[in-house]
């Protein structure tokens, strides 16, 4: 006769002898604990970034998609009350903080395309348009317009060039 041996059925309550553990569960931990592992290194990057960010100056957003001027020298898009109230972040020596007719004269309408920079220094958009030192805002990729006389002085005696083209529109 056959001998067979009987075992007990163990209980899924008996804490003492758990139920062996599969790969996959085995690998699901192994990939939590590596998820931990990143996730620190996420929350380090992101803590850098923050800091990175706390030093760039950024120029002021536009508010309001309508009623948007570019200043004719480096093309930031704000509208006119920013420009009435801030000025332009990148051309302070226009002087346009609660001088509406500066604000007039060195600001048009007429602009071309729109770009949003983030990092100057590491766009290729800022490189191509020769922009690396402003700073990160919304632009214009063309003004056109013309400048008062007075400020055609100004930015001869500073030596500095215009992204406007001059003579197109007023």
């Amino acid at each position: 006769p056959s001998v067979t041996q009987q075992t007990e059925p163990q209980s899924s309550v008996d804490s003492s002898n758990p139920p062996p553990r599969s790969a996959a569960v085995d690998e699901d931990v192994d990939n939590t604990q590596t998820q931990g592992v990143e996730g620190d290194d996420d929350e380090n990057e992101e803590a850098e970034m923050e800091v990175e960010q706390e030093e760039i100056n950024f120029a002021a957003t536009p508010n309001s998609l309508s009623n948007l001027r570019a200043c004719k020298c480096c093309g930031l898009l704000k509208t006119f009350t920013q420009f009435y109230d801030e000025g332009c972040e990148n051309c302070p020596f226009f002087e346009m903080q609660e001088d509406q007719a500066r604000v007039t004269d060195c600001t048009s309408s007429f602009y071309g395309g729109v770009y949003s920079m983030i990092n100057p220094s590491e766009s290729w958009m800022a490189k191509w348009l020769r922009v690396k030192n402003f700073k990160p805002g919304c632009y214009a990729i063309t003004v056109e317009g013309e400048y008062s006389e007075e400020v055609q002085v100004l930015l001869q005696n500073k030596g500095i060039g215009s992204r406007c083209d001059i003579g197109k529109r007023g």
